[in-house]
């Protein structure tokens, strides 16, 4: 099993970060390892997702579901992958008008992938998620830094 966990305190509104989390189908820009995310099918507060990502020459087509509860949370469940199970939840708690309090945990277990691929997958993954979700924030306000 793998887990990862952030957390801090960052300098944007719970809205604003919620935003950024939520706009999956750009995390290719961003995100280490992403190479494409779709979102097939879009409710209210649930939507299927399509991504695949990649290391190296290897790349996996993951199917997920994405349950949102505006400003506040946003899980993701894999349905399909190299996982026998990923879950990856999001919670902002808003500390004042200009701050909130991010947490990301992901959990996965049953990685049917070889060795080395998951080391170098997790590497990837293991890369400061929120300060890049900040940074993306940064840019569209101010502009390329």
């Amino acid at each position: 099993m793998f887990v990862y966990h952030e957390q801090q305190l960052v300098g944007h509104s719970a809205k604003e970060m919620f935003g950024v989390i939520s706009d999956i189908e750009r995390y290719p820009e961003f995100l280490p390892g992403w190479k494409r995310a779709r979102i097939a099918n879009r409710q209210q507060r649930q939507w299927e997702v399509e991504q695949e990502f990649c290391i190296g020459p290897w790349c996996w087509h993951v199917s997920s579901i994405a349950t949102l509860e505006p400003y506040t949370e946003l899980s993701i469940q894999c349905r399909q992958g190299p996982f026998k199970n990923m879950r990856v939840a999001w919670a902002l708690r808003e500390e004042d008008d200009y701050r909130c309090l991010v947490d990301l945990a992901v959990q996965i277990d049953g990685m049917m992938l070889p060795g080395f691929v998951a080391r170098r997958l997790l590497a990837v993954s293991n890369t400061n998620i929120i300060a890049r979700m900040q940074h993306r924030i940064a840019v569209e306000q101010f502009g390329p830094i």
